[in-house]
Formats: C-alpha cells, sequence, structure tokens
C-alpha cells in the first residue's frame, strides 16, 4: 500500500477512535495529522509532465518534429540524459539532441523521422527538478508520423 493510503488509514482510524471516546491521545492526533501532512507535501513536490508535443496519440505528426515534455517545474539539467529522455521505435532508441530551459526539455532526432511510422517517447524518473524530486512515474506515450517532411508540405493534406 503506497504512504498517502497508510497516512489516510491512519487518521480514519485515529478519528474513529477519538470519535468512540477511546485511545488517541492528543500527541497521537497530533502526530497523525503530521504524517498526513508530510505525505501531501511529499506529493505537491513531485515532478510531473504537464504536457507533451505532439500530444498522446497524435496522428500526421511531420517528420521533423521537435520532441518536446513541459514538466510541473525546472528541471535539473544534469538528469536529461539519452537514458532518461528517449525516442524509439521498433524497440531501438533513436540518437538525438536534448535540450531544455527552465521547465520545457525538448528532444531533436539527428534525421527526420520515417514516414507513416509509431514512435514512442520514454521520459524517465531519472529526472528530477531542481530540489532533487524526481518524475512521480515513468511518462511514456506514442505518435505516428505523416508522409510529409513538414507541416504544410505541397500535395499534404493532414489526415491521409
Amino acid at each position: 500500500m503506497c504512504r498517502m493510503h497508510v497516512n489516510i488509514a491512519l487518521l480514519l482510524l485515529m478519528g474513529a477512535l477519538t470519535a468512540c471516546g477511546g485511545g488517541g491521545s492528543e500527541d497521537e492526533s497530533a502526530s497523525a495529522e503530521s504524517v498526513a501532512s508530510d505525505s501531501a507535501d511529499t506529493a505537491d513536490s513531485m515532478l510531473t509532465v504537464v504536457s507533451t508535443s505532439p500530444p498522446r496519440g497524435a496522428m500526421g505528426v511531420p517528420r521533423n518534429v521537435q520532441i518536446s515534455v513541459n514538466f510541473s517545474e525546472d528541471v535539473d539539467p544534469r538528469t536529461v540524459t539519452d537514458s532518461s529522455f528517449m525516442l524509439i521505435v521498433n524497440d531501438f532508441t533513436l540518437p538525438g539532441t536534448i535540450t531544455w530551459l527552465e521547465n520545457v526539455v525538448t528532444f531533436t532526432p539527428v534525421s527526420p523521422l520515417a514516414p507513416n511510422t509509431t514512435y514512442t517517447v520514454k521520459v524517465t524518473t531519472a529526472v528530477r527538478d531542481l530540489e532533487e524530486n524526481p518524475l512521480a512515474l515513468d511518462h511514456i506515450w506514442s505518435f505516428t508520423t505523416s508522409s510529409a517532411l513538414t507541416q504544410g508540405s505541397p500535395g499534404h493534406i493532414d489526415g491521409e
């Protein structure tokens, strides 16, 4: 059971004992409230993914796409590496350049992606914010490229 569920269970138990008039001194109640507060602080400090580009399930993505992730907080650039931010196709991790600016990390593949192909992006819990808080969970999503190299290429209609 995760720490937050255990803390909630402890609070409910302390509340039930106090309501019944049994057990639970003021010190124990204060301790249970402190534990609940600590778990809420931990949950609030976890790094999360706010948005991605391209978004999950996107179709018709231009082959010269730059993949970006917007995090809930500024990231520690030392933790964003080719093993913590990956673009994957057919179990092969593609090479690329990783750049960051505050809370946005961008991956640029070294060459255009293959047409009409599904790619998976994986950002791992190795990514941390400036206070060393890790990404709460691995963030994994996929998108599919179009036949066009760039958005609006001549003769290309999105969705075809």
